[in-house]
């Protein structure tokens, strides 16, 4: 009988020897990550893949784990230089500008780069309540909102990809929600939504999944350490229509007089949304 999941493999045939003779239990190789870093992961399956004893089922579970492995090492990477390393909290740069003039340029932004393949459109609302000004970190800002809206359009279960956000300052509050129509937020995703890299890594999924396998789930912790750099807060709520995640960013007493103009970067753009645009690119030459 053909094995074809890792549920049919035999008791036996989940213990592999290892060059040192340690036993390795597949079933259970989740467990492994915990404590290790993705280097020493990756080359523990390594050393898997070279025993030459391997049943082909094994063998076919082990590689996509490590192939899995390498293509989250590869995006956090990608990350790390992207968020410019461990003292980046510390170059958190506020400046004051007109919230229209922003939210009008970053849409108008990502609109155009996701271009006529994308069946949606991004739009913002200000409260009408609102003060007309607020201070942040431009590009942390820009960032979460990056990868916030190419969640919401890569994720989303339904035909309906508009993505709208809408934000108000009050006193000393800055708010921002982004909100999708995408049907929601599985269940099985929502524990793990915020956990970092490793904590979230799923040795299992990787290696039973699509091939080559999907490495997701990236954005969404580091949006998170983007708005706690800012003494700010990421949270999300969910609803059967959709998902909608909301920024809080604490705003001084008294915000700087001088307002700035917001100069969008195309580069951090498609660094952030670069799985999405490589998708309807796809499309694209269809």
């Amino acid at each position: 009988m053909k094995k074809d999941t890792l549920s049919q493999v035999t008791e036996k045939e989940k213990q592999i020897t290892l060059a040192d003779g340690a036993q390795v239990k597949l079933i259970r190789i989740t467990e492994a990550v915990v404590g290790r870093t993705l280097t020493e992961t990756i080359a523990a399956l390594q050393l898997v893949l070279r025993d030459g004893n391997l049943p082909p089922e094994l063998f076919d579970y082990v590689y996509r784990a490590e192939l899995g492995c390498r293509g989250t090492m590869a995006k956090v990477n990608a990350v790390i230089e992207l968020y410019g390393g461990e003292d980046a909290a510390s170059a958190v740069r506020t400046a004051t500008y007109d919230m229209t003039q922003f939210f009008t340029v970053v849409c108008s932004q990502m609109n155009k780069a996701l271009g006529h393949k994308y069946q949606g459109r991004i739009s913002f609302e200000i409260d009408e309540e609102s003060e007309a000004t607020v201070s942040f970190d431009a590009r942390r800002v820009s960032m979460i909102l990056y990868h916030l809206i190419a969640n919401a359009v890569q994720h989303g279960r339904t035909d309906n990809k508009n993505v709208e956000i809408r934000a108000f300052v009050k006193g000393n509050q800055f708010e921002m929600s982004v909100r999708d129509r995408g049907g929601g937020i599985p269940e099985t995703k929502r524990k793990t939504l915020f956990l970092g890299f490793t904590q979230a890594l799923d040795l299992q999924s990787l290696a039973m999944g699509p091939f080559p396998p999907m490495i997701q789930g990236i954005g969404l912790p580091l949006c998170k350490k983007l708005a706690e750099d800012m003494r700010g807060a990421l949270d999300v709520k969910n609803y059967k229509t959709g998902a909608k995640f909301i920024l809080q960013i604490p705003q001084s007493g008294q915000r700087m007089r001088e307002i700035s103009v917001y100069q969008p970067d195309d580069t951090l753009l498609k660094a952030c949304m670069a799985d999405l645009l490589a998708e309807l690119n796809e499309k694209k030459g269809e």
